[in-house]
């Protein structure tokens, strides 16, 4: 079930505006819904349990859009760095006094692609494979930490590539070792596929092979552009990677008086 970030906003003076993103790449922008009130008073009847994830919101306005995270009145200020580049200033379509806003924080979906036999495991179970030319997404869930995989090539040119929809990509930041069979994962590399394995740390950076859509691969459908082809710098036929997920973060920024809310709470 996706998650909601609700926001109980009051204009203060001068222009009216709210802007957030978390680190799963969700931003306010044209699909944040907004309301205006003139009051605070009714909330609770006109909207009742506005701020839990379960309210529908698919009769609410589409916020109005005032300018991208940086644009003139708001600028940037020290601390909102972290703020994504591409989220918006958002308000109600009136200029009301007022405004409800909720952002849905959807599960971050995975897509990968292989030219060899791939195991994917989120939290250390098991999800799907992937096999020659075939992109395969999988569903990470809130609660992801960690994305480990067993890939086993058949020889020659060996190559993986992911992405997923909150900007986490393939390419060094993950770490990847070869082994010398399957039997490994489970004897020397025990526990690997788990959220808390301490190793990986001292594992090599994987070897980045060319960017999605290079001439050695060639596109992978689903994947983004930032994406690179990987396989364990010291290559062999298995190999294990590893990745650990950032935590859900928000950084948010109003000039206004604010109340957040995360699934009601």
């Amino acid at each position: 079930e996706d998650s909601v970030i609700a926001a109980q906003l009051e204009n203060t003076g001068g222009p009216a505006g709210f802007v957030a993103s978390t680190t799963k790449g969700i931003k306010t922008d044209e699909h944040t819904r907004c309301v205006g009130l003139t009051s605070l008073e009714n909330v609770d009847s006109l909207y009742p349990r506005w701020t839990e994830s379960d309210f529908d919101d698919t009769k609410w306005p589409a916020a109005r859009v005032l300018g991208q995270h940086g644009v003139n009145p708001w600028g940037k200020k020290p601390g909102s760095e972290a703020i994504a580049a591409g989220a918006q200033w958002v308000w109600a379509q009136a200029n009301t006094k007022y405004a409800l806003c909720r952002v849905r924080v959807k599960d971050a979906v995975a897509t990968l692609r292989s030219d060899e036999q791939v195991t994917v495991f989120i939290n250390g179970e098991e999800q799907t494979g992937a096999s020659k030319e075939e992109s395969s997404q999988i569903a990470l869930g809130a609660e992801a930490g960690v994305i480990s995989l067993y890939a086993s090539s058949e020889g020659g040119l060996a190559g993986i590539i992911m992405s997923t929809d909150g900007g986490v990509t393939s390419g060094r930041n993950w770490r990847c070792v070869c082994i010398d069979s399957p039997a490994e994962m489970e004897s020397t590399y025990a526990g690997f596929k788990d959220i808390d394995y301490p190793d990986a740390k001292y594992w090599p950076r994987a070897s980045e092979i060319e960017k999605n859509g290079g001439s050695l691969f060639g596109k992978a459908e689903g994947v983004s552009d930032e994406a690179h082809w990987m396989w364990a710098a010291n290559g062999g036929n298995h190999i294990i990677c590893r990745l650990r997920l950032r935590p859900l973060k928000l950084t948010f920024r109003t000039d206004d008086r604010m109340s957040l809310f995360v699934d009601g709470k």
